[in-house]
């Protein structure tokens, strides 16, 4: 628990000092490679009990999202999807849908990718790639992986979502990694450590070396978090860890989810 505490401290340093750097983000292009990113998917043992907890945090789900509550449930906060589904795959999945995908299985093949993917007649029915962080990609046809619009709007318990975490012990490999994706550089920096946020326009991935994040985060920003976490606390949320200020409230917090999906929420403007 002491290596998540250190690690949320310099997490919270990274963003006072990445909040310096905004004005001075890169405009963000939309990714041509992989062209639309549309939801995350979490493996989880009980769909309803997971999504219980998701609830918890300001996610509901969506008009078709209970068709099939017993296996798949779709939740949303506004700013991005969830499906919850039954099963025992690595997650979180980052999906995506693309109108010709054996073109895009062409070009990931020129530019060296490594991947696996499932053959449907004659055509190829998805494509799964990993990041060498461990972020794990699937590409879909964009009829079996359809856009559900969302507003934007932040999440109601949770603030805003500004970045999906991940720890990396080479900045540059993983930057490699999402640069061949069409990715854009938005921040970057070597202070207080070495890391780089990374946009699709709609997913960003927020890179950061040699950190101490178990497995890809969920972090969240609200100017009034410390409020939110009191009624989360007081809603029978647990927390792994918290970072208090000097009179005692706690301002910073880390969650896992039943089935060890990690969420940061911070206290600023992001």
């Amino acid at each position: 628990m002491k290596l998540l505490y250190r690690s949320m401290a310099l997490l919270l340093a990274f963003f006072i000092t990445a909040s310096t750097l905004a004005a001075n983000e890169n405009p963000v292009r939309v990714s041509s490679l992989l062209q639309n990113s549309t939801r995350v998917v979490l493996s989880c043992k009980n769909v309803v009990a997971s999504m219980a907890w998701w609830t918890r945090l300001g996610f509901t789900p969506t008009a078709d999202g209970m068709k099939r509550p017993d296996s798949a449930i779709t939740l949303t906060d506004n700013q991005i999807l969830l499906t919850l589904v039954k099963d025992s795959q690595p997650s979180p999945v980052l999906m995506f849908g693309v109108s010709n995908i054996r073109t895009v299985k062409d070009s990931l093949d020129s530019l060296r990718v490594p991947l696996k993917y499932d053959v449907e007649g004659p055509t190829l029915g998805e494509i799964r790639l990993q990041s060498p962080a461990g972020i794990f990609l699937a590409i879909r046809p964009s009829a079996q992986e359809p856009i559900i619009p969302v507003t934007g709007d932040s999440n109601s318990v949770c603030g805003r979502l500004t970045e999906f975490s991940v720890s990396t012990p080479s900045l540059q490999q993983e930057l490699t990694f999402w640069d061949k994706l069409s990715f854009t550089p938005v921040r970057s920096s070597m202070q207080p450590y070495p890391f780089s946020l990374v946009s699709d326009g709609h997913f960003t991935i927020g890179i950061h070396e040699s950190r101490d994040i178990p497995s890809v985060a969920l972090t969240f920003f609200a100017a009034d978090m410390a409020d939110r976490i009191e009624r989360l606390k007081k809603q029978g949320i647990t927390f792994s860890e918290e970072l208090k200020s000097d009179a005692g409230i706690t301002e910073h917090a880390f969650l896992t989810s039943p089935d060890g999906q990690f969420v940061l929420l911070f206290t600023g403007n992001q």
